[in-house]
């Protein structure tokens, strides 16, 4: 193996189980009251998150309906055939909430607005964070070093007011010009 394909491998989040830690669990789930479903998950992850439901990777959550009334999602931050898992997972959302079987969610995502994938999340309120995540390794359950991109978290359906007033302690907020 190379030295280039060895520091894929371990800055891949396809190698590796990376989870998001507590408090922006805990901020989603007082904005939306509960989390019923987390369509990215594992068994280990949803110890954190306490969905009512979740699909892990086995589930093919892209091919799955997500009718919920409150939605957490952090995608995998992997590639598959060369496509972005957050874009495909960050789109699946849009749909499902568009198509109104999803009622509110919380996205995190990597803060790549010039991407593509990101055209649909524009529209929405959303917290820029002020800080790198430092995310929780699946394998050893702490917390690893901070990510190598800054983060952003995305409301859908949510009230902007009580997005505020909970997302503000991790950065700027920003909203659609028609809000």
């Amino acid at each position: 193996m190379s030295q280039s394909q060895a520091m894929r491998l371990l800055t891949s989040s396809q190698s590796d189980e990376w989870w998001t830690p507590p408090q922006y669990v805990e901020a989603a789930r007082q904005l939306m009251g509960s989390i019923e479903l987390d369509p990215a998950s594992s068994e280990g992850a949803n110890k954190i998150v306490r969905a009512k439901r979740y699909f892990t990777e086995l589930d093919l959550p892209l091919l799955q309906e997500w009718s919920a009334e409150s939605v957490w999602l952090n995608p995998p931050y992997g590639k598959t055939m060369g496509k972005s898992l957050q874009g495909a997972f960050s789109n699946k959302l849009v749909a499902e909430f568009e198509a109104e079987r999803v009622k509110r969610a919380v996205l995190l995502v990597n803060a790549y607005f010039g991407y593509g994938w990101f055209n649909g999340l524009r529209s929405r309120g959303m917290c820029i964070l002020d800080h790198r995540i430092s995310f929780i390794d699946g394998r050893t359950g702490r917390q690893g070093d901070q990510a190598k991109a800054s983060s952003v978290i995305i409301t859908f359906g949510n009230n902007w007011i009580d997005f505020q007033r909970i997302f503000s302690k991790f950065g700027p907020l920003c909203f659609p010009r028609y809000w």
